[in-house]
């Protein structure tokens, strides 16, 4: 019965942080010295219930867009439900802790909002890496982090996980259709199993393939393995089939286990009710695997109805702009290289004879080879159509943090919807400040919110998820304002 309860006091704690900088993940060292009193008991995954303050009764008003019915079932809209701005990284910093040897932080990308006990209030999911003594991050199991009402209270709960490294997405939505939402982890377990020289992590370690979890709180963070032993760098979720059950979507990231690579391809796990899920082969009807004899591994991966029919549409991508052939086991120079849309017909199968290429220029044309990081959709124009917002990283064969060429830089790309057949990258005419790698004021991230954060009607576009233990100065309050039919970068320091 391993359970925490934490009372923190932000003035109270004093973080020490040696830090080297970071992309997807990078080589962390971290020291804690903290005032936290909590009491030790032990078991895995599970807990005794115990009472969490929830703070005030006051309801919550979602300042986020507002989509079709089928959209608003998709994590993309759950995800940004109980968003009002990212943490800045002193509060991150804050919730890190330590306990018994070993100091646990948070990255946001594996932190999201959501109200998980049912009181109309955002609620605190996150993931806590481990950062053990003489070693590098994720070489022990992390735990499971929850903060009730964190608008108005200051009391989390922690629980162990049997997840090393997360690197995936954490997602809520509500999977057994009783009205609460439930959060759903993605991982990337298996990284640390090779050494990654351009981040000095990873080897010497067999770290198990591990299936996603979905975690329900109820009192206690209560834990479902589901779907299939999948590595992945993103996560998505939604009703695929119109029964009005929830689904998910497992794309694979390259890994390893045993010696031997994760060599996948996606599946759909259909909703059966509960938490009971049937895994599908989403290309079981096309013939293309036979061509892709590697998988298919993306970046990232989300749903949507980007044509209005009402049917979720999967959209998949890994390298965009000017491929330089990254090196790789197979050649992956024709399936990876441009974001794709997969059309939905309500199945949960999906072919890529029926799909939209998003083709860009902004980074092509400048020889910028990047990596795609999330999706993001708002009706930019009132045209009554969605528009598509990607969120890129500079990716290059030899780049570098330093040089902010090799993640630690963001670029912005957006699809403006032609006819809901045509996409058309107008990102220089839309967005001003569209893309940094000068590691002046911000990272890269990994989700776009649309909300309403300066309260004047309109949608602007919000970071989040972002990767927060570099170096750069992280500055606050982030974001493009739309006006009239622009968004301009703000931020402040």
């Amino acid at each position: 019965m391993d359970f925490f309860i934490f009372k923190y006091m932000r003035s109270l704690i004093l973080i020490i942080l040696i830090v080297s900088t970071i992309g997807c993940s990078k080589d962390i060292q971290a020291d804690y010295s903290t005032n936290n009193n909590f009491q030790l008991v032990t078991d895995i995954e599970t807990a005794n219930p115990s009472i969490v303050d929830t703070g005030s009764s006051s309801s919550f008003n979602s300042i986020s867009e507002r989509y079709s019915s089928i959209n608003e079932t998709t994590s993309y809209y759950k995800g940004q439900e109980y968003f009002v701005n990212y943490l800045s990284k002193d509060e991150l910093d804050s919730f890190g802790y330590f306990m018994d040897g070993i100091n646990y932080r948070i990255f946001n990308r594996d932190l999201v909002y959501t109200d998980m006990n049912n009181d109309n209030l955002p609620d605190v999911f996150a993931f806590s890496t481990a950062f053990p003594p003489g070693n590098t991050y994720s070489y022990d199991t992390g735990r499971y982090f929850f903060l009730s009402d964190h608008l108005s209270s200051n009391n989390f709960i922690s629980q162990p996980s049997q997840i090393n490294f997360s690197g995936g997405r954490i997602f809520p939505n509500d999977f057994n259709n009783d009205g609460i939402n439930e959060v759903l982890f993605n991982h990337h377990n298996g990284k640390m199993n090779w050494y990654n020289e351009q981040e000095n992590i990873g080897g010497g370690v067999n770290f198990e393939i591990k299936k996603p979890r979905i975690l329900s709180y109820t009192g206690i963070l209560e834990v479902n393995q589901v779907g299939i032993e999948m590595d992945s760098h993103a996560g998505a979720s939604g009703d695929v089939n119109n029964d009005g059950l929830v689904d998910f979507i497992q794309f694979p990231i390259p890994s390893e286990y045993n010696g031997m690579p994760n060599e996948m391809f996606a599946v759909t796990n259909l909703n059966q009710g509960g938490y009971s899920f049937n895994s599908v082969d989403m290309f079981n009807n096309t013939n293309f695997k036979e061509e892709w004899e590697c998988g298919w591994n993306a970046t990232a991966y989300d749903l949507f109805d980007i044509n209005s029919d009402g049917y979720l549409d999967l959209l998949v991508g890994w390298w965009i702009g000017d491929f330089k052939g990254q090196s790789w086991s197979c050649d992956y120079t024709t399936n990876l290289n441009k974001p794709i849309i997969l059309l939905g017909n309500g199945t949960g199968y999906y072919n890529t004879e029926n799909s939209i290429i998003l083709d860009e220029t902004s980074l092509s044309d400048n020889l910028i080879s990047a990596s795609i990081l999330g999706f993001g959709y708002t009706d930019y124009d009132f045209d009554g159509d969605i528009d598509i917002i990607l969120t890129n990283t500079r990716d290059e064969p030899d780049g570098t943090f330093e040089a902010g060429t090799y993640y630690d830089n963001y670029y912005l790309l957006f699809f403006e919807n032609i006819d809901n057949t045509n996409f058309i990258e107008i990102t220089n005419e839309v967005i001003e400040g569209s893309y940094d790698q000068t590691r002046s004021h911000f990272g890269n991230f990994y989700s776009i919110r649309t909300v309403d954060i300066d309260g004047d009607g309109d949608f602007d576009i919000v970071p989040d998820q972002y990767a927060n233990w570099g170096t750069i100065p992280y500055v606050d309050n982030l974001h493009w304002e739309k006006v009239g039919n622009k968004f301009i970068r703000r931020y402040s320091n």
